[in-house]
């Protein structure tokens, strides 16, 4: 008996701590404390069979959509247990189950997966905090289209002795940087290995060296003055905390700009919140976005109703790799007329992803919400351009862009009218 009342006393105490801890600021706010309580299930080990019916479980109470596809989810509940023995069985056991949703968002992750994932994260996602040393030396690309044609190196890290200032990075394991991809080229430059083989060009030189993984970082948003001090910003990732401060610091940088434009072509997105974030700097009133959720409930998303930038013309540059946070900036944008959309229609991915930590070290990357600029935006979520400007493979080897040369066209006119 004494027994007994001291085991319900241990589990109340622990309940409390828990629910204490869960409720606090720290927690919140701090993404240290929400990755140790995330560790908490994601580093423990269970069965297989008991992994399937977990997973099972989460998405059934969080799919965005609750009639799953408008089948019976119960039926799977038990469809594979007796078949599942391995890793292996479940893995395929829940991307299956997971099929019939017909999502391509959501999938599960293994191990490998999972971990491929996390340093994914880890190498986008920058601290709050600032660092007096740079750890990685900072590559700025330039890029038309989303395709690089440049990589240069504008900071030296304060522990590696390569690369240094103002390097040309050529090449990565033996593939060019120029005519990459960005995000390709991101990859390969922050280190898909352990060491790699940098060419880069120093001085006229051509250099060779060996180069650690997470010594070089690419530069998240860059910007630079164009003809008539209209203000030119590239984004080649929003999943930086501090790119909306980045945003806010360059659109406040000069009380004579003529105008922005915000490239986000071949960015295929980043953090949610950033989407909002930053079209917040540009809008002082008025819905940015309608999010809804899997009970049908719509919330609306308003401007933060504070000064905010000059209104100098603001025109964005988009293709059809625009996406997820990328693709609510540019939407939030043309909805309240606060922006010009130049270039080719989105990527149109109109769903929010949640992961979910699970057992065994994996996990369940979900679709659980939707992001909605109008009514129509249900029917057909492309972005669609204000201008259609094509742009070739041809153009961008003679490094002309013609989608850039129509937004410069369109903040001159705009300044004409004032």
């Amino acid at each position: 008996m004494k027994n007994r009342i001291f085991h319900m006393l241990l589990f109340i105490t622990a309940s409390l701590a828990i629910i204490i801890l869960l409720c606090s600021p720290s927690f919140l706010f701090n993404g240290i404390y929400r990755k140790d309580i995330r560790n908490l299930a994601v580093y423990q080990t269970i069965a297989p069979q008991r992994l399937f019916i977990a997973s099972w479980r989460n998405i059934k109470s969080l799919y965005i959509d609750p009639s799953m596809n408008h089948q019976d989810w119960n039926r799977w509940k038990y469809k594979y247990l007796k078949y599942i023995k391995t890793d292996e069985d479940v893995r395929v056991a829940i991307n299956t189950m997971l099929a019939s949703l017909n999502d391509e968002y959501s999938e599960f992750f293994d191990t490998k997966k999972y971990k491929l994932q996390e340093k994914y994260i880890q190498d986008n996602v920058d601290s709050l905090t600032d660092s007096k040393k740079s750890k990685s030396a900072t590559v700025e690309l330039e890029t038309i289209a989303g395709v690089v044609y440049s990589a240069k190196v504008v900071r030296k890290s304060d522990f590696y002795e390569n690369p240094e200032k103002d390097d040309i990075i050529v090449s990565i394991n033996n593939y060019p940087i120029c005519g990459m991809e960005m995000n390709s080229a991101t990859k390969l430059i922050r280190g898909t290995s352990q060491f790699a083989k940098a060419e880069v060009l120093r001085d006229g030189k051509k250099l060779t060296y060996t180069v650690q993984s997470g010594s070089m970082d690419v530069r998240k948003v860059a910007f630079k003055y164009i003809d008539d001090n209209i203000v030119y910003i590239s984004v080649y990732s929003l999943m930086g905390f501090k790119t909306p401060k980045t945003f806010k610091m360059i659109s406040e940088w000069d009380n004579n700009i003529n105008g922005y434009i915000i490239d986000l072509r071949g960015d295929v997105g980043g953090l949610f919140l950033n989407g909002i974030y930053i079209a917040d700097i540009f809008i002082d009133k008025g819905e940015l976005l309608k999010i809804k959720y899997r009970n049908g409930k719509i919330i609306p998303v308003t401007a933060n109703q504070k000064p905010t930038t000059p209104q100098k013309p603001l025109v964005v540059l988009v293709d059809n790799k625009t996406a997820s946070a990328s693709e609510i900036l540019a939407g939030a944008l043309k909805k309240n007329n606060r922006a010009i959309i130049v270039g080719e229609e989105t990527y149109g991915k109109n769903i929010i992803q949640q992961i979910i930590y699970m057992p065994n070290k994996t996990c369940i990357n979900l679709s659980s919400a939707q992001y909605i600029f109008d009514d129509n935006h249900l029917k057909k979520h492309k972005i669609e351009p204000d201008y259609v400007v094509p742009i070739t493979m041809e153009d961008i080897l003679k490094h002309k862009d013609p989608q850039l040369d129509k937004a410069v066209e369109i903040i001159k006119k705009e300044r004409e009218k004032n």
